[in-house]
């Protein structure tokens, strides 16, 4: 019995290592969205007029690069602001001379607040047609969604753990019942209870350490696999590779930690049932 809990211990430490590098690759990536978001800022000139939206282009980019805290600020290629409407309006609808409004991307200091509302009330007046997206609503939508998954990945990591040490419990057991007899003669013979343990623990530290092993090689090959087949379709979205420099040291830390929780259940186990002995 116990030379077969390797083989369950390999896919709770699967389950552990692909929550944990989940949970990192999602705290990575937001921490990424949020640095390039946060201090962007979005105006959008909608005017059907070519001539008049043109007018109104001009006279917001002059108020906006004078504006306080404002880095920078350009107009997006019209060939860009396409790119980003398309998923949303079709190719179709941009080649039937549906207007697009025209992007200015904004650079605002990193350690200056913007007055996002004072910017709105100052470009009425030069561009009534502009609309400022300061990315708030998204990025909080986006925090709480993060959020979330990173509290139910954790709970995954947890619940995992918990059956790792109920199986290595019940495991334990079963091995001991089957050497009861040779157990009880020594026991009665007066052999201390750490030296009966001892070889007990050995073995279960051993198969922790290999199912160990085995469950985060095959966790760390799946999620190289995974962030292969997906940086196409999220590009720019990740950060980097799921199985980064974090990630690859989280995983590695995670070996002699399911091997520590297999020992210790173990050991609990087996000084439990000795002491139940007579």
């Amino acid at each position: 019995m116990v030379l077969r809990a390797h083989q369950v211990i390999a896919a709770m430490a699967y389950l552990m290592a692909l929550a944990v590098g989940f949970v990192l690759a999602l705290a990575v990536a937001t921490s990424h969205w949020d640095e390039g978001l946060s201090n962007r800022l979005t105006v959008q000139i909608v005017d059907a007029d070519r001539v008049r939206r043109d007018l109104q282009v001009d006279a917001a980019l002059a108020l906006i690069r004078n504006f306080p805290g404002v880095e920078s600020a350009a107009v997006l290629p019209e060939e860009a602001a396409e790119q980003l409407l398309e998923p949303w309006i079709g190719r179709e609808a941009i080649k039937a001379g549906l207007p697009v409004p025209t992007l200015i991307d904004v650079v605002a200091r990193r350690h200056d607040a913007l007055d996002v509302a004072g910017l709105r009330a100052q470009l009425k007046e030069p561009a009534p047609g502009a609309r400022v997206d300061d990315h708030a609503q998204w990025l909080g939508e986006l925090a709480r969604l993060a959020g979330a998954a990173r509290g139910f990945g954790v709970w995954i990591l947890v619940l995992v753990g918990a059956a790792l040490i109920a199986v290595v419990s019940v495991t334990t057991r079963t091995a001991l019942a089957e050497q009861r007899d040779a157990i009880e003669i020594l026991h009665m013979l007066g052999a201390p209870d750490r030296a009966i343990a001892a070889d007990i623990q050995r073995q279960f530290f051993l198969q922790g350490l290999k199912g160990g092993a085995i469950g985060v090689v095959l966790a760390m090959l799946s999620l190289w696999g995974i962030g292969a087949l997906a940086g196409s379709l999220v590009e720019g979205l990740l950060a980097g590779p799921l199985v980064g420099p974090w990630t690859l040291a989280a995983l590695l830390l995670l070996l002699p930690l399911i091997a520590a929780m297999t020992l210790v259940a173990a050991r609990v186990t087996v000084f439990a049932t000795l002491k139940a002995l007579p």
